[in-house]
């Protein structure tokens, strides 16, 4: 009978040593993983961009351009939101994925509704790759009911930039890209660009050039927006057109926005 017991508690002995050694094996893959996660990764912070069509134009391809961009070269996490500043939904036409529940109207009707508990926002992306989600505008809308005339808080609007970033960050979005429709009146359009770190006036027609200069005007000289913040971007006007009229920086590529951020 002792004999038996004795293996027994032998027996239990081992099993704890074995779990005690599993446990220190697990700490330190982890460890390993993630000190080999933080090496390899250039980005430690959120970065927020907007992609600005004051204009009126559709922003929906430079956006995908640069999350693509994005993607390939930092092989980090991005989230493209369409804001419902004029509730046009064209991004969702561009991916080709059309879905009711899962897009930006119905995240800011679900967050007022909740009074901001048990809500998720990342669920509310849709995935078009491993490494890059979009969260479109409803591509249900309909042109007489804008989201302003849905919604009973403008809080629920004023607040939505900075509360989404901060969420898609704590689920591992390193980038929060911002597609903008509307005018500095438009509640979602002016947070959005003032929770931006930088923000990217997106020119498809020359047309819009001078509107989009007007507006960088305004918010750097009346609404403490730092100049710096802003770039140009557009296919169809260059550096010399803005020559005189606006000291704005003009980029022809994405890669001038990380410099900074030390490329790999």
């Amino acid at each position: 009978m002792n004999e038996v017991k004795h293996k027994k508690n032998n027996k239990d002995n081992k099993n704890k040593k074995d779990e005690k050694r599993g446990e220190k094996e697990a700490a330190l893959a982890s460890s390993k993983l993630e000190k080999s996660s933080s090496k390899n990764s250039v980005f430690t912070s959120l970065t927020t961009i907007s992609i600005w069509t004051p204009g009126g134009s559709d922003g929906s391809l430079a956006a995908l351009e640069l999350a693509n961009y994005i993607a390939k070269t930092f092989k980090e996490k991005v989230a493209i939101v369409e804001l419902p500043c004029l509730g046009i939904p064209r991004l969702a036409i561009h991916v080709d994925i059309y879905d009711k529940e899962k897009n930006t109207d119905k995240l800011l009707l679900d967050l007022e509704r909740s009074e901001y508990t048990n809500i998720y926002p990342a669920k509310y992306l849709l995935q078009i790759s491993n490494l890059i989600g979009v969260m479109t505008i409803n591509p249900f809308s309909t042109p007489d009911l804008s989201m302003e005339l849905r919604l009973n808080k403008l809080n629920t609007l004023t607040d939505f930039p900075g509360y989404l970033k901060e969420n898609l960050y704590l689920e591992g979005y390193k980038f929060v890209i911002y597609i903008l429709q509307g005018q500095i009146y438009h509640p979602l359009t002016f947070f959005g660009v003032r929770e931006s770190d930088k923000v990217i006036l997106n020119v498809n027609y020359p047309i819009e050039l001078g509107w989009d200069v007007s507006c960088f005007n305004k918010l750097t000289s009346s609404y403490n927006q730092a100049p710096d913040k802003f770039v140009l971007y557009s296919a169809v006007v260059n550096a010399k057109n803005l020559s005189g009229i606006s000291d704005i920086k003009y980029i022809k590529a994405y890669k001038s926005l990380f410099k900074e951020k030390g490329e790999r």
